[in-house]
């Protein structure tokens, strides 16, 4: 299941549907707090809302959660 919605979560960013792709990681997130992925992926939607700090101290998160996704140190 939580496979499942974080590709919804993907497809739903990729078609620029911001706000669906975001439920959608945060009810991976309600499967597994601690999904590295799904944290970062709501990163990109916050920045489209100008919510940066929010969105840094997301991607600092997800450092800390796993420190070997490359694309959560840019």
């Amino acid at each position: 299941m939580r496979a499942g919605v974080a590709l919804i979560g993907h497809v739903c960013r990729e078609m620029k549907r911001r706000d669906e792709a975001e439920q959608a990681f945060r009810r991976v997130i309600g499967f597994d707090r601690l999904h590295p992925d799904a944290h970062l992926r709501r990163t990109c939607p916050m920045i489209a809302r100008s919510l940066s700090a929010k969105a840094a101290q997301l991607a600092v998160k997800t450092v800390g959660l796993r420190y070997d996704l490359p694309w959560a140190h840019h």
